[in-house]
């Protein structure tokens, strides 16, 4: 897991860096990080906006193939 990926989104998209390389990279890193990766307090410090953005770009790459894989990786609460 890259505990890392949550602060590289913050700073790809801060006001004075704005790079849509790392931004996508950063986005890309997250939705596969999907399940655990999601119950960070560093996940939980972005804005709601991009949280919501991150499970717009998790539907895009949800297939009926992959949609129980990707349940079973959802921690429960």
């Amino acid at each position: 897991m890259c505990a890392a990926a949550p602060r590289v989104l913050e700073f790809a998209i801060m006001d004075d860096v704005k790079n849509p390389h790392l931004e996508r990279g950063a986005r890309r890193a997250l939705v596969g990080l999907f399940g655990e990766g999601w119950c960070t307090s560093e996940f939980a410090t972005l804005p709601q906006r991009t949280r919501d953005g991150l499970v717009k770009g998790l539907a895009k790459r949800t297939t009926p193939m992959n949609m129980f894989p990707l349940l079973s990786l959802r921690r429960p609460r």
